[in-house]
């Protein structure tokens, strides 16, 4: 019997299924054995599934030796995508680098890995062939602990306060906090925490990479409604580590250094004025 890929995937094989039976030729377990190339105990365990999780309304016909759908109108619904998204979708597992060492990274895995077994016989995804012709260099990204970030997602979610001991870079100690966290930013795999301090008083951003332990405390905080992320980051540059001032800043560049800048776009309200190439 063939085995391949495809074969393996229960999805995959869902479809087919789905196809055949929708198709008015009533196929029984030996027919879809031979067309999907599996044993019948994998057909057997797909068509309970196609009943028991998609709900579908199959029924057997002995005169006619084959099953058949109740309601004409049922079919398993495929996920449609053109081809620019099924190119975007070959590069997703590269553009999970900004979640990599967080438990985001496996449950994001396990979401394309459902999208692509869900997909249709006709789609076929292969993001094996980039390989040789694009090639992805990330910088180094820091590891942050799966217990501490869990426990800051669920005090965010739960308005708790936190208690956290977290790395001062400036004295180069560790030292405790309580804190509330208001919000939480990815910046270039990156993840840090936007908190009112209760030592500070203010509202202060902490590295999620920096903090050694966190623990949940019972106390319950409201978010206030005069806060705005915005305050604290920009999308162009980034996190704000200073006072929420304003500056204009200007670059003046030359030769080689001028051509580098204008390939670049540092941030959305940037004015470039071209004096001429030197």
């Amino acid at each position: 019997m063939k085995d391949t890929h495809e074969n393996n995937l229960p999805l995959y094989r869902i479809h087919l299924i789905d196809d055949m039976i929708r198709s008015g030729t009533y196929p029984n377990k030996t027919d879809l054995c031979e067309k999907i190339e599996v044993s019948p105990r994998t057909i057997a365990r797909d068509l309970d599934m196609l009943r028991d999780l998609y709900q579908a309304p199959l029924e057997f016909d002995s005169h006619k030796n084959g099953y058949y759908y109740t309601d004409e109108n049922f079919f398993i619904k495929y996920v449609n995508l053109k081809e620019g998204e099924l190119f975007s979708l070959t590069l997703f597992d590269r553009l999970l680098e900004q979640y990599k060492n967080t438990p985001l990274e496996e449950q994001l895995k396990s979401i394309f890995k459902k999208i692509t077994e869900s997909l249709p016989e006709k789609v076929q995804i292969d993001s094996s062939f980039l390989s040789d012709e694009i090639t992805y260099i990330s910088d180094p990204l820091p590891e942050i602990n799966t217990v501490i970030f869990e426990t800051v997602m669920t005090a965010l979610k739960t308005s708790r306060t936190l208690e956290i001991e977290h790395y001062n870079l400036n004295t180069n100690e560790k030292k405790s906090r309580l804190i509330d966290p208001y919000h939480i930013v990815c910046k270039g795999g990156s993840w840090y925490i936007i908190a009112w301090c209760h030592t500070r008083e203010e509202v202060r951003i902490f590295s999620l990479t920096r903090i050694t332990k966190a623990e949940i405390k019972n106390e319950k905080f409201n978010t206030p409604k005069d806060f705005k992320v915005s305050d604290y980051i920009d999308p162009g540059f980034g996190i704000f580590a200073s006072e929420k001032k304003p500056y204009t800043i200007k670059f003046l560049c030359k030769g080689k250094l001028a051509q580098v800048a204008r390939e670049y776009k540092w941030h959305p309200n940037q004015i470039e004025t071209d004096n001429g190439r030197v």
